[in-house]
This record gives structure tokens, C-alpha cells and sequence, in this order.
């Protein structure tokens, strides 16, 4: 009789993958918690500074989107 062989849920490049998408996961939800804090903490010492930067709101848009609205 042939040895059974036994049926696995995901081969082990499939699990080293799914680590690392695990890990890469985690690592982007801490960065962009960090960005988070880092632009409330930005807008706080901004304080009444805000009203003058929204003038480059439009600015930026056409440069981030190039140039398409």
C-alpha cells in the first residue's frame, strides 16, 4: 500500500506567503495609524492657518490626479 498522503489546507509556499502578507498587513496599519496621529498633531499647531491652505486644495488635486479634472 502506498503511504497516505495527507491533505493539507495550503502548500508551505502558500502559508510563507500568507505570513508575509499577514506581516506586511499589519506594518501598513501601524504606518497609517502613525500618519494619522501625525497630521491631527500638524492641524492642531496649524490652528486658524487651515483656512489659508485650503487655497492649495485645488492645486494639489490637479497635481496628484495630473492634471485630469
Amino acid at each position: 500500500m502506498a503511504p497516505m498522503k495527507s491533505k493539507s489546507w495550503c502548500s508551505p509556499g502558500q502559508l510563507l506567503m500568507l505570513m508575509l502578507a499577514g506581516w506586511i498587513n499589519r506594518h501598513q496599519q501601524a504606518v497609517i495609524a502613525y500618519q494619522k496621529e501625525e497630521i491631527k498633531v500638524l492641524r492642531e499647531m496649524l490652528g486658524g492657518k487651515r483656512q489659508a491652505l485650503d487655497a492649495f486644495t485645488p492645486k494639489l488635486r490637479n497635481r496628484a490626479t495630473g492634471g485630469l479634472r
